[in-house]
């Protein structure tokens, strides 16, 4: 088997390549890194247990905020096979983003809220927008559009993709999104409308036939979520998550219990058609995955497609 990964160097991703290395060591394993010394030392134990049982780990170049690299992954990828058997598309960012400190202490008022805003960062957040080298606002380009240009690549190469998973958020909410402002370049919520359009994507992709699945792994402990809040600040917020995680079963807490609806989707024979796998997690702290409905308009993902394939071919010709 040949599995793919993007956003595999820390946090959820790693855990998930470990998690499946360990499993099926002799599989083949291509993981896109921006970072080829850091991804050499991350990987170097899980590449000689590879080795050891005659499978493959490959280290590709692959920055999802750097267009060009993609497509040169893409043709690394058809170089070394012409099936892929599952490609787990992690890499994500919130871009330059924290938290709106003013509305946390507002919502001190409503602590009734606090579970649910904390779990889902609704309101909580601020969002700087930013653009990549390649004039793409940022959150867009490194959460949808450079998956997209990677499977549209793989497929114009003859690879086959049997199986995609998307990363996506509860985060993921039609009010963030705007079709007629697909980067989200004036949205509240860039992020949220990225995964938005993500699970559009594959709405799209599991209406043609395809097998692809969207899985919203929780609120947990990452370099994202950290990121967003003063060093001083952090230990604070674990403790919250662990006062709070008994009631509100999104707040996964740790990668471990975050990657579970993403093995239950890869463990999947069938498209799942409008529907997500979400990682939560119960009273005492045990994970599971709950099957949810995505409730996505047909014609509004048919629309998502075509705009973003209408940019790839201007992409696919630079």
């Amino acid at each position: 088997m040949w599995l793919v990964f993007t956003g595999c160097t820390a946090g959820l991703g790693l855990e998930l390549v470990k998690h499946l290395v360990n499993q099926q060591p002799c599989d083949n394993f291509v993981v896109l890194c921006r970072n080829q010394a850091k991804a050499q030392n991350v990987f170097a134990e899980l590449q000689a247990l590879v080795k050891q049982n005659d499978g493959s780990f490959h280290i590709i170049s692959g920055d999802n905020s750097d267009l060009s690299s993609i497509k040169s992954a893409a043709s690394e990828i058809s170089e070394l096979t012409k099936k892929v058997d599952c490609l787990f598309m992690n890499a994500g960012t919130m871009g330059s983003c924290s938290l709106d400190l003013g509305n946390v202490m507002r919502s001190l008022l409503a602590p009734w809220e606090l579970p649910y805003r904390f779990a889902t960062g609704d309101g909580l957040i601020k969002y700087s927008s930013g653009k990549t080298s390649d004039g793409f606002e940022q959150i867009f380009q490194t959460n949808a559009l450079s998956h997209f240009v990677l499977i549209q690549t793989l497929d114009s190469r003859l690879v086959k993709i049997e199986k995609t998973i998307w990363t996506s958020s509860n985060t993921a909410r039609s009010k963030a999104f705007s079709i007629e402002d697909i980067e989200g370049l004036n949205v509240k919520d860039p992020y949220g409308s990225s995964k938005f359009l993500v699970n559009l994507l594959s709405s799209k992709m599991t209406s043609d036939g395809r097998m692809s699945y969207i899985c919203d792994p929780g609120t947990f402990s990452s370099n994202i979520t950290l990121s967003m809040v003063p060093a001083f600040f952090k230990i604070f917020l674990l403790i919250f998550f662990f006062i709070v995680q008994p009631f509100q079963s999104k707040l996964t807490r740790s990668p471990k219990n975050a990657m579970q609806s993403i093995l239950y989707a890869y463990n999947q024979d069938e498209p799942a058609a409008n529907k997500k796998y979400e990682s939560l997690t119960s009273w005492n702290g045990s994970p599971y995955v709950r099957e949810g409905d995505l409730n996505l308009p047909r014609d509004l993902a048919e629309t998502a497609w075509e705009k973003m394939d209408n940019i790839y071919s201007r992409i696919k010709s630079e």
